[in-house]
């Protein structure tokens, strides 16, 4: 359990530090990697590229002081939460973080986001 205050330049840093190792010549090839084997199936983005971004962050929030599980990530997006709701910052890098969990939106040719509403 995380016991120590984190603080929202700790959230700032950690998400930061997420996508930087995201970033990474190393991870990023792997990413990318995953991202191609999956292509445009929903399914195969979250049994291929969901797992490996997940892989990567639990080494991250291990540096600072969250547990590298399961566990450890639930507290992480918890205190994220809360922090994004008071800084803009802290919003800004979690919806940047979550656009590598959440594949990109597709929409078929000939359609417009209009359409796709009832």
């Amino acid at each position: 359990m995380y016991e120590a205050p984190f603080t929202i330049e700790r959230g700032r840093a950690a998400l930061a530090a997420i996508l930087s190792a995201f970033e990474s010549p190393h991870h990023g090839q792997r990413i990318l990697a995953a991202k191609q084997e999956a292509g445009n199936s929903m399914i195969r983005y979250q049994q291929v590229v969901f797992p490996l971004c997940t892989e990567i962050q639990l080494g991250v929030i291990a540096q600072f002081g969250f547990q590298p599980d399961g566990e450890g990530i639930i507290q992480f997006t918890q205190h994220i939460k809360l922090m994004e709701r008071e800084d803009q910052e802290v919003a800004r890098l979690f919806q940047l973080v979550k656009n590598y969990f959440i594949p990109p939106l597709v929409l078929p040719p000939n359609s417009h986001p209009g359409a796709l509403r009832n």
